[in-house]
């Protein structure tokens, strides 16, 4: 709590960039998987020019800010077996969040963790598998949604 309360007190300061270039060569530094013309793509799309002529991303930078409630998994487990909608989580093959997770990281765990869950992996693709691998992930989407 005391994290969270000293992020409200200090003014919350975001990365800017000089130019969309240098944003799409961090971000292709980041997902080593984009292409040249993805990472710009994407640069485009996540980053808005400011006041400054620089670019920064267009997104709320108090997104990587610490949780003031706690997380519980059993209880972020209850919620997730209580999902009646037909659920897709497509997961990239190679994505190093799942290895982050370690044994929570496995099919077996996320089944048991989503029983209601149609889950897809895709080979070749990491954590930004929509953009990576868009021709093996819009199948996976486009079948999930006709057959719901």
């Amino acid at each position: 709590m005391r994290i969270w309360l000293d992020q409200i007190k200090n003014a919350t300061t975001e990365k800017t960039y000089n130019s969309f270039e240098q944003l799409a060569a961090v971000i292709q530094f980041r997902y080593q998987r984009f292409s040249p013309a993805a990472a710009a793509f994407v640069a485009r799309v996540w980053g808005v020019p400011d006041e400054n002529d620089r670019v920064r991303l267009a997104a709320d930078p108090r997104h990587h800010w610490v949780n003031p409630i706690l997380y519980k998994r059993e209880d972020a487990e209850a919620t997730w077996r209580e999902i009646r909608a037909p659920l897709l989580m497509v997961l990239g093959e190679e994505s190093d969040y799942l290895t982050r997770l370690g044994a929570d990281g496995t099919m077996e765990a996320l089944r048991a963790a989503n029983p209601n869950a149609h889950i897809v992996s895709i080979a070749g693709a990491g954590h930004m598998l929509h953009i990576e691998r868009p021709e093996a992930v819009a199948p996976v989407i486009e079948a999930f949604l006709d057959a719901h």
